[in-house]
């Protein structure tokens, strides 16, 4: 029974290895966008946020967080207010398209953005 348990369990992860996440993507998006630059610098944004999550980790943040209410739920607001603020953004880009002339072929262009762009969507 262990055994048949433990095969399970190796094809679940290894399924769950290879099948890309919403980073992978970010990055095939960002490099499409504007090259082999921005996925680069789109993989140094996330690998970045991924250390500082394992430093707040080892220094008990989370802990702290789980302990105490009022942080726990400020860093709710934030991050509420954060995907807010992104949709907004989002928003804005969409009707900004809009009122632009729609040509009969649209060309594939790639479109430069700043390595700060492309880090903070990282």
């Amino acid at each position: 029974m262990i055994t048949e348990l433990f095969w399970a369990y190796l094809v679940a992860i290894t399924l769950l290895t290879v099948t890309p996440g919403v980073d992978t993507l970010l990055v095939m998006r960002n490099t499409g966008r504007g090259g082999l630059r921005d996925g680069c610098v789109t993989s140094v944004g996330i690998c970045s946020g991924l250390f500082l999550h394992a430093i707040l980790s080892a220094l008990g943040i989370s802990i702290l967080l789980v302990e105490t209410a009022w942080a726990f739920s400020a860093l709710k607001w934030a991050g509420a207010c954060y995907l807010v603020w992104l949709g907004l953004v989002s928003l804005r880009q969409a009707m900004v398209r809009e009122q632009e002339p729609a040509s009969e072929a649209p060309a594939v262009r790639k479109r430069r953005v700043s390595a700060v762009v492309s880090f903070r969507e990282g």
